[in-house]
Order: structure tokens, then sequence, then C-alpha cells
């Protein structure tokens, strides 16, 4: 990349952080970020690292600001009293209902789905779906269930419930068979994610998805359960339940710390939200998706709630942010898909997704271990900032190794919210351009 655009992506980034510190109002954050701008002799920003330093001092100060929670004993005064509640709020910890988050999001959709429900991880939502919906229909369903998943996880999660709960899966095996599959098929339960995490199958399109449910050919019950979170801010809710039976019932369910903490990942939460164009009341279902949330003591703490609350958290920053990362992906994807090192067979992206995967051209452990050392070491040499692992709110440029059982393995890339000096010379090694 060119000096002057690198320099341009790390100014968006001091002025994407500049909005959150007026946010939070603080005048140290200031005279930082203006030291930050300040140029080195090369005329480069004052480095990636500076700004990963910001980045965790605002996060610091985000907590510090919005969680007042005071952890007491019952017998004190004025314990667990928050800027949020003006009146005393104190329970067991794990009955507690982050009512205050679901209202606000409820605004935030105006109304249009029947309830939301939060939990402490996205797993848990979809678990706590599974188990509610399956035991407050069971008369009316005959415990067929279809499933169009990649994320292993969900694959784990998913065979323990139907092996618990004796029901019978059936995995559809391809986006198209997905949509043949609604028309025709009998099903009580449907499980869909909207985009394949492979990234070998084109991302759900919900038109179709919604052609296919509303011209099935069996009229009757259908829960469908969709995972929309590595594209949750594209999906328009109402459109989408235009002209859905009201015999289908359809639950839209996320994680909330992949795309919507600016990647500052405060803490894990799953957000369950149901629709439905029946006149029937959802009261009783909420309780139940309640009642599962306390037992299991599955809700989020009540500081993490305040976080969400604050007004650095806004739909639209959130989605602005969303878009900067799906940018810089497809950035990077276009740069190698032209040119990339031999030892790399393919390269699989998908648009909108906010990572990309990178196959090697020989497929053993061993090998994919000494491309990451070799990528490690070039970065070491060049002074640059190289991380392995998981990127969960991808903010920041990851890669690492993943494993298929034992005979498949993939490299997935999170290139980050802003193009910095570090991934430029990691595009630089991946492009072979040494």
């Amino acid at each position: 990349m060119d000096d002057y655009l690198l320099i341009s992506e790390q100014e968006k980034e001091i002025q994407n952080l500049s909005e959150i510190d007026e946010v939070l109002n603080n005048s140290k954050n200031c005279e930082i970020l203006k030291a930050y701008g300040e140029k080195n002799e090369k005329g480069y920003l004052i480095c990636d690292k500076q700004i990963s330093l910001l980045e965790a001092q605002i996060r610091k100060q985000i907590i510090e600001k919005y969680v007042g929670v005071k952890y007491c004993s019952p017998k004190s005064e004025g314990f667990t009293q928050t800027q949020w509640d003006e009146a005393t709020r104190f329970d067991y910890e794990r009955s507690m209902s982050p009512d205050y988050l679901e209202k606000k999001l409820l605004e935030f959709y105006q109304g249009t789905p029947k309830f939301i429900c939060i939990f402490r991880s996205g797993m848990t939502a979809i678990s706590a779906t599974f188990y509610t919906m399956t035991s407050v229909f069971r008369r009316r369903i005959d415990k067929k269930i279809m499933s169009y998943v990649t994320y292993f996880e969900t694959k784990t999660l998913i065979d323990g419930f139907v092996t618990s709960c004796h029901f019978d899966n059936y995995y559809i095996n391809s986006v198209n068979n997905l949509y043949s599959s609604i028309k025709n098929d009998d099903m009580d339960m449907l499980f869909l994610e909207l985009m394949d995490v492979s990234l070998k199958e084109e991302p759900v399109n919900l038109n179709r998805l919604r052609d296919a449910l509303v011209n099935r050919k069996i009229k009757k019950c259908l829960i469908v359960l969709i995972d929309s979170t590595l594209v949750d801010e594209l999906v328009d809710r109402k459109e989408f339940m235009n002209c859905i039976p009201d015999y289908i019932i359809v639950i839209f369910m996320k994680s909330c710390v992949k795309l919507k903490q600016f990647g500052f990942e405060f803490f894990n939460m799953g957000c369950v939200e149901l629709y439905s164009n029946s006149k029937t009341s959802f009261v009783d279902i909420k309780r139940c998706f309640n009642a599962f949330r306390a037992v299991t003591g599955t809700a989020i703490d009540y500081s993490n709630e305040c976080i969400m609350l604050s007004s650095t958290f806004t739909h639209n920053a959130i989605e602005q942010y969303s878009n900067r990362v799906r940018k810089n992906t497809n950035k990077i994807f276009q740069i190698m898909n032209k040119c990339h090192r031999s030892d790399i067979k393919q390269i699989y992206y998908q648009k909108n997704a906010p990572f990309m995967l990178v196959e090697l051209i020989q497929d053993n452990k061993d090998y994919y271990i000494e491309f990451i050392n070799k990528v490690s070491n070039y970065m070491d040499e060049k002074n640059k900032e190289f991380i392995y692992g998981t990127s969960f709110g991808f903010r920041h440029t990851r890669m690492e190794i993943i494993e298929h059982g034992n005979s498949s393995h993939i490299i997935r890339i999170s290139p980050g919210s802003f193009w910095t000096d570090s991934l430029n010379e990691l595009v630089t090694y991946l492009k072979g351009d040494l």
C-alpha cells in the first residue's frame, strides 16, 4: 500500500477513537490523541502499537465510567445503586434479568420483535432457544429438525441436543438444497446460519429464504432459528417478516461479542429475538426463556448491562465499525486474489465476511505450523506486530490455524478494522513481494 494511503488509514482510526472519546469527554485522552496524531520523520503517524495502547485505555475508561455497581451485603444501605436505576436493586445474581438492555433493543427495533432475551453467550442463547421452544411446543411437533450449519461448536451443540431429546436431525449440505428442503420437506424446526463460516457456499439470500418459507407445501407450525451473527447489521427484520405465514415463528440469534462491541471484547453475550405475524401473545414463552436463564445462571452480569446501556454503543456506531471491518477484509482479499505466495493453494472469501481463509498446498499440521513460523519470523525481522490467535471482535489483525479433525487444516486471517503498518507488511509477505 502507498505510504499516503497507510497514513490516511491511521488518521481514520484516530478519528474513530476520537469520536468514542467525545462520548467519554475525557480531556486526558484528547491530549493523547493529539500526540498520537503527530508524524515521525518518515511521515508515518506514531505507530500502530501506540494506537493499540490508546484503544486499551479507552476500553478501560468505558468500564470505569459506566460500571458503577457497588457489590455489598444485602444488609448494607445503598447497595447496587447505579446511575441506571434510582431504586435499590438487589437480587440473587443469577436471577437478575437485563431488563433495561432488552428494553433499549426493543425500542431500537421499534417493537417489531415479540420479545428480546439476553444471555451470557451466543451458544447459551442457542441452547436456551432449542430447549425452551421444543418444550413449549412439544404437543405440536414431531421432533424433526433440519440444520444448515458449518460452525463446529454449533454442530456439536445440535448433535448433543438431538441425542438427549431424541430428535431426528438432518443436515442440509448446500445453500440451494436449503431452499428446496424448506419448500418441500416436512420439518418441525429449521436451524440455519446466514453465512457459511467455511466460506465455500454463498451466504443465505434472505429474499429466497423468505420465498421458500412463504411457499411451503406443508402448512403447519414451523420454528425457524437463524444465526445472524456475522451479518446481523445487514438484516432488515421488518422486510424479511413481510408475508411470512402466522404459523411460522422466526427467531434471530447472535453472538454480541463479535461485532457489537467495537472489537473491545468487554464480555461475552448472546441475543434472542422472536418474531411472528400471529396475533397470539408470546408473554408465556418469554417467561419460559427468563426461567431457563434464571435456573441455569446464564444472564449477563449487571455491570456488563451497564456497559451496553452506555451512549457509546449506538446502532449507527456499531454499524459503521462493522462496515469498516468488512471493507478492510474485502480490500486484502482483492489484493491477494490477484497475487499470492506459491505455497498458498486457495483463498476463500464471501462478501460481507469479517475474515478470509487461506488453504496451503500441503494439508498437514506441521506444514501449516511451519508457514505460521515463517510469517512470525518475517514480521519480527521487520519489527512489526504479529498476533497468532482468534479475533473475536475483529478490531486487530489475527492469524490462526483452524483444525477440522486430524486431517484438514486452514488458516483464518482477520485483517482488523483499519490498515496498520503491520497489516501492510503482512500483506507484502503473503503476496510474495520479497
